[in-house]
């Protein structure tokens, strides 16, 4: 990753019901939290992606741009 350029980060997930694999059209109120570190001072960085929405053909993309100093990159995905 290059600081000051677009990366994406892809999202398919899975959803099983008692061990079923489920339509992902099921989910609803879908959010994103991508928290990026830097390395240097711990200072994180928020953002929130709503409205997202899955099905079971293809992958949602949230995209951001890499900041000087990357230390690390969580993301929570709620529905």
């Amino acid at each position: 990753m290059l600081v000051g350029s677009s990366s994406s980060i892809l999202i398919r997930p899975k959803l099983l019901i008692n061990g079923s694999k489920a339509n992902l059209k099921m989910l609803k109120n879908c959010k994103a939290v991508l928290r990026i570190t830097n390395y240097i001072d711990d200072i994180p960085v928020t953002k929130n992606f709503d409205q997202l929405s899955f099905t079971n053909e293809r992958e949602v993309a949230v995209q951001f741009q890499v900041p000087p100093n990357l230390g690390s990159i969580n993301i929570r995905l709620t529905a």
